[in-house]
């Protein structure tokens, strides 16, 4: 359809483009104040009342609340909106579920599905009740179950027993050497962490070095000078000490942490 502008006497079409098909969306969210985002924008908080979508594919998200701890994740839905459809949906917050066995790497099945195997992170849980089965070759299945309902961390450990409780699986640990295993983890990650604080130290000397020695070139007193060379070479001889120290601990965690990423294959 076109009109004729005649201002000023001019002749220009103008089309009148007609009104784009496209279906509603309604998000609540409890509780309610939180951001909305339709394929990565921004479109409003919630409680979001009919907002028109272009139909197809669309992704939304709301953004979890302000305060929760950082493993909660936002609420998503991914889904087809069709014209003069309205989709209505209730975004509902809950905390993560981990799964750990011993020994590691079980199956894990929720209603007959595979999800995974452990140690394994369910998140976004609907708010209710779940059970679930681990199985691993070797070992009889077990089966556990858990309540979700608000955005609290939930760790759930089971240990499976053997089928033929004489003979150890090659993929299971002792207790000897499971302790042994942990001693490796606290003594790589505690020599880690000295690395790191002789490190600090080492720049922290080292830059009160450089200013020890900007000091003697700009002063022409000479017992001042004196003094701040002194000093400047005291914190250099501290900043090689610290240094080294820092070097001997990343080693030893570099063994450590390296132990361990190969423990499976011993």
């Amino acid at each position: 359809m076109f009109l004729i502008n005649l201002m000023h006497g001019m002749v220009a079409p103008i089309r009148l483009h007609a009104l784009q098909p496209s279906g509603r969306v309604t998000i609540t969210s409890e509780p309610s104040g939180l951001a909305v985002y339709a394929d990565g924008r921004l479109i409003g908080q919630t409680p979001l009342e009919n907002y028109a979508l272009s139909i197809g594919s669309h992704n939304i998200r709301v953004e979890r609340p302000k305060g929760v701890t950082w493993d909660v994740l936002d609420w998503q839905w991914d889904g087809a909106v069709s014209d003069k459809e309205t989709i209505r949906a209730h975004a509902v917050f809950t905390g993560p579920v981990i799964l750990i066995s011993n020994p590691f790497d079980a199956e894990v099945y929720m209603n007959g599905h595979p999800m995974g195997t452990t140690p394994l992170r369910l998140s976004n849980l609907a708010p209710g009740r779940y059970a679930v089965s681990l199985r691993k070759r070797g070992y009889e299945d077990v089966s556990r179950s858990f309540v979700v309902k608000d955005t609290a961390h939930q760790t759930l450990e089971v240990d499976l027993a053997p089928d033929n409780p004489g003979i150890v699986p090659l993929s299971g640990y002792s207790a000897s050497v499971r302790k042994d295993h942990r001693v490796k983890n606290t003594l790589g990650y505690a020599t880690l962490g000295l690395g790191i604080l002789f490190t600090g130290l080492a720049l922290n000397s080292d830059r009160k070095a450089d200013q020890a020695y900007g000091r003697y070139l700009n002063t022409a007193d000479p017992n001042r000078s004196e003094q701040f060379f002194r000093q400047a070479a005291r914190q250099d001889k501290r900043t090689s000490g610290f240094a080294v120290a820092a070097q001997i601990n990343f080693a030893g965690a570099f063994y450590f942490l390296v132990s361990r990423a190969f423990r499976s294959k011993d």
